[in-house]
């Protein structure tokens, strides 16, 4: 797990963002320089590809859990110098893993999942990944099975809080109709939460204009517009 603070003066808010699959912070360091532009510190996360292409499903468990400590170590620390608003945004699997965070830290009160579903039957449609994990006699049953307590996580009270998911018709790899089942455990915690959808025609393109527009979408979900509440 990379980890990077970027700190501006006075920011109104503290955004926790987790890259894609494979994606380096540095790699989204114009994202991130547009979110401190509209007023925000910023708290990065990367995760190395291995998580799924050394085809060893029990490597994403501890990555949950320990960028999961570090934000809650985070908000802690921001708590101590006066800060207490703070939301997320997550692409790819980085939604996924902010997806279980948000089932831990409530204080986390507004977010966006950019690109988002069923986490198994996404990584078995991306083709390295999908060998790793057959190279290693692993298939999509027994992924679901060992991630099935990260992708029915459940939520606490989250009453008032307010996210969105956000997906293209054209992405085969999370594609928007797997999303709906996702939006109920949160709603059922008592938070607004809507489906935002986007252009593109893959995975990669959704997921590309999901972050160049970060800093609208978290405007508009912190605005209540969360999109269709499907």
């Amino acid at each position: 797990m990379g980890k990077r603070i970027f700190t501006i003066p006075r920011p109104s808010a503290v955004v926790f963002f987790v890259c894609p699959f494979a994606t380096p912070i540095w790699a989204v360091r114009l994202v991130i320089w547009r979110l401190q532009q509209a007023g925000y510190s910023v708290v990065a996360y990367d995760t190395p590809a291995s998580i799924f292409l050394a085809g060893n499903p029990n490597l994403l468990g501890p990555t949950i859990d320990a960028i999961k400590h570090d934000i809650q170590s985070e908000i802690r620390r921001f708590k101590s110098v006066g800060m207490s608003t703070f939301g997320f945004y997550g692409t790819s699997l980085g939604s996924f893993i902010l997806y279980n965070v948000l089932s831990a830290i409530p204080e986390l009160r507004w977010g966006v999942f950019n690109t988002g579903g069923n986490l198994a039957q996404s990584v078995w449609r991306l083709a390295k990944a999908r060998k790793a994990f057959m190279a290693q006699h692993i298939s999509l049953n027994d992924l679901e099975q060992s991630w099935h307590e990260f992708q029915y996580c459940p939520f606490p009270d989250l009453t008032g809080g307010q996210y969105a998911f956000m997906s293209s018709p054209g992405d085969r790899i999370a594609p928007l109709a797997d999303i709906k089942p996702y939006l109920v455990p949160i709603r059922q915690a008592g938070a607004d939460i809507g489906i935002i959808q986007i252009g593109g025609r893959s995975h990669l393109q959704a997921a590309i204009i999901g972050l160049w527009r970060a800093a609208k979408f978290i405007a508009m979900v912190r605005a209540g517009e969360v999109g269709e509440r499907v």
